[in-house]
């Protein structure tokens, strides 16, 4: 048998008890009824809540003062409920804009995905070499399994064009996905940094019901902490937040979410300053078997958003595992002259393992990632 290389470790999180939920919505419902001291001290409660996962806009720079929140605005245009005030010749990457407001010492990240997956890295350069002047950029960090890579520009002139070019240039028959980050960082001077709450959302789990996660959670939180993963996936805002020495994820999905989102956790580990952030499970997902087993429950009734913040606040962190199962495969019958394959093949990409359940399976396994959830 063989096996994949040694393990990476994260943390996620365990949401609070059934009976401090139950506590949490009493207090919410009869808050009135406990004196006015009880209520204020309640109210500083959820304020220092929402203060400690709110990602400050003096950590955000954004390329664009006229579009507001640049990386994020097309893909959640769908759910906006603002008025389209542009002309159609007034797009949210205007070059004139993108080259007025870039600001020195701040680069310009793009993420280009929706491409073929398992390329040479070769082929991603090349291709980000038709759309760029590849001498003035940096192109990298490439992950050919997930069919994405990274262009870093200096100069906001280079980064219009290069978007103009990306948008109608084809590779192998893909159009690319475009999702243009904020530039976000810790403001220097702090002693002490705040752990914003990084929130991923999968708006076609549960029949819609990431819809209306969204618009619970961004009355509260900065737009630019919420990513829509089925879109662009989970890298743009893992990237996005690799300048930051501490944040905390919220994944807002069912199982699948949750395991698309850690894979490109494992991914992009290196490139985070926080290589081990805790993560919180709110199951919206047709199958939240992983949510149900981690105390997470195994669905959102519409919590409002006070309540999911608070539990996140109050939760302790156990050790998830994650497994790459692979097997030998042997052809008993050769007679074709078929030649068997000489690696074991990859049966999932991570199974989930929770404290000591063992799986009962003659296949090899190794630990690719424990994670810390809430």
């Amino acid at each position: 048998m063989q096996t994949v290389a040694g393990p990476h470790r994260h943390e996620p999180l365990r949401r609070v008890s059934q009976k401090e939920n139950l506590e949490v919505g009493e207090r919410l419902a009869h808050s009135s009824t406990k004196g006015e001291t009880e209520n204020d001290a309640y109210t500083v409660d959820l304020s220092s809540c929402f203060n400690q996962f709110l990602l400050p806009m003096s950590y955000v720079w954004l390329p664009l003062k006229e579009d507001g929140f640049v990386s994020l605005k097309q893909q959640r245009s769908d759910l906006s409920t603002e008025p389209q005030n542009q002309s159609p010749g007034n797009k949210p990457w205007h070059h004139k804009a993108i080259r007025r407001n870039m600001s020195k010492g701040r680069d310009l990240t793009l993420h280009v995905g929706g491409l073929p997956v398992d390329l040479p890295n070769s082929a991603y350069t090349d291709y980000a070499a038709q759309c760029t002047k590849i001498d003035r950029v940096t192109v990298g960090p490439i992950f050919p399994t997930i069919g994405a890579f990274f262009v870093t520009f200096g100069n906001g002139s280079h980064a219009s064009s290069a978007l103009k070019l990306f948008s109608t240039t084809r590779m192998m028959g893909k159009q690319a996905t475009l999702t243009m980050l904020p530039y976000i960082t810790s403001p220097s001077g702090i002693s002490d940094p705040l752990t914003p709450l990084l929130v991923f959302i999968n708006c076609k789990s549960g029949g819609g019901q990431g819809k209306e996660v969204y618009n619970e959670l961004s009355q509260f939180l900065n737009k630019n902490q919420i990513f829509l993963i089925d879109q662009a996936g989970a890298a743009p805002g893992f990237y996005a937040f690799r300048r930051l020495p501490k944040f905390k994820v919220l994944i807002c999905g069912g199982d699948g979410t949750v395991g698309w989102v850690l894979s490109h956790l494992e991914l992009l580990q290196r490139q985070l300053q926080c290589k081990a952030p805790h993560i919180a499970v709110l199951p919206v997902g047709t199958g939240n078997d992983l949510a149900r087993v981690l105390g997470c429950g195994s669905s959102w009734n519409g919590e409002c958003a006070e309540m999911l913040l608070a539990q996140i606040s109050d939760s302790s962190p156990v050790k998830l595992d994650r497994w790459n199962l692979l097997f030998d495969s042997i052809v008993e019958n050769n007679d074709n002259n078929i030649h068997p394959e000489k690696a074991p093949l990859l049966v999932s990409d991570a199974v989930n393992k929770v404290k000591n359940v063992n799986i009962g399976t003659e296949l090899a396994h190794s630990m690719t990632s424990p994670i810390n959830i809430i």
